[in-house]
């Protein structure tokens, strides 16, 4: 599946081109007008990247940044600004922005941006949600400091969900992409991996659940009280 980006900006002319331009990539890309418009996409559809404007309507991109950065640990954000103003550059940098880009920018500059930032993100080591953190290359899996001990198995299941928060994982997916064999349907494998994550994972008491959406899959997220709960497909 090609990578999905939201842009937000409110300036359609500018929009259009880097649209167009992401997607010659082989990016998708959804495009908002303002900033809670946006923050709506984000709450009902996984995205790899966020590239956004700094003056929006309704909703500042620093605040739309902090947002991003409190909610949703591993997404990173691309900040454009018509102002160079050295002290909003570093408030961004500071406030989790991967880059930031001033205004009239080449559209080349920002190609080559997106495609380093999303070659790191493949390759980060270390992933997390909630309190949670899976180190993709010890295979470990930690609660704050203390480790919690993992299969292979669970270790895969648990780098989907990470890479796709609150995105739905089916069945069928966890068996073909994760177990590595061909989907039986009769097979409880399934099952038995999600209840054993649970297990671990509300042993440790974190704030990180695995949600049952019924008739579909399962999807992972960050709960105050930790417990599974069993939600609606339209949720």
């Amino acid at each position: 599946m090609p990578k999905r980006f939201l842009l937000v900006e409110d300036d359609s002319a500018i929009a259009r081109i880097v649209t167009d331009s992401l997607m010659l990539d082989g990016y998708s890309v959804d495009w908002e007008y303002d900033g809670l418009n946006a923050l709506k996409k984000l709450s009902t559809r996984h995205y790899d990247l966020v590239i956004t404007d700094l003056r929006l309507p309704s909703l500042s991109g620093f605040d739309l940044l902090k947002h991003i950065k409190s909610h949703y640990t591993n997404l990173p954000v691309i900040m454009l600004s018509a102002v160079a103003d050295l002290e909003e550059k570093l408030q961004g940098l500071k406030n989790g922005a991967e880059d930031y880009i001033c205004k009239p920018f080449s559209i080349g500059e920002l190609q080559i941006k997106v495609a380093k930032i999303m070659r790191s993100y493949e390759n980060t080591p270390v992933i997390s949600c909630g309190d949670l953190r899976l180190d993709r290359i010890k295979r470990v899996l930690t609660n704050q400091t203390e480790k919690i001990d993992i299969q292979e198995r669970e270790f895969h299941l648990l780098e989907t969900f990470f890479l796709n928060p609150d995105k739905v994982i089916s069945k069928e997916q966890i068996l073909r992409n994760i177990c590595g064999y061909n989907f039986v349907p009769s097979t409880n494998v399934v099952d038995v991996l999600i209840c054993r994550l649970r297990d671990k994972i509300a042993h440790k008491k974190s704030s990180v659940s695995i949600k049952t959406v019924r008739g579909i899959g399962y999807r992972i997220h960050t709960d105050p009280h930790g417990n599974d709960v069993q939600v609606s497909p339209s949720t």
